[in-house]
């Protein structure tokens, strides 16, 4: 199944197996999952989510300073 990455101003489109999660998709892209926030639907979702054909999801870099 394929689903649309958002990082950025970039867009991607990954191959996944069926009923993969939002972690699966991560990996699949070589992106730490500790290091973002995942959002599906305007909504924050957690790297467990299970995804479907089509999805759109938006990951987003945390930065952290002090």
């Amino acid at each position: 199944m394929k689903v649309k990455v958002i990082i950025g101003k970039e867009e991607r489109e990954v191959e996944v197996s069926p009923g993969a999660t939002a972690a699966e998709v991560l990996k699949a892209l070589g992106i730490n999952r500790e290091e973002v926030i995942i959002k599906l639907r305007d909504e924050i979702i957690t790297e467990d989510e299970t995804l479907a054909e089509g999805s759109v999801i938006e990951v987003i870099r945390v930065i952290s300073g002090g």
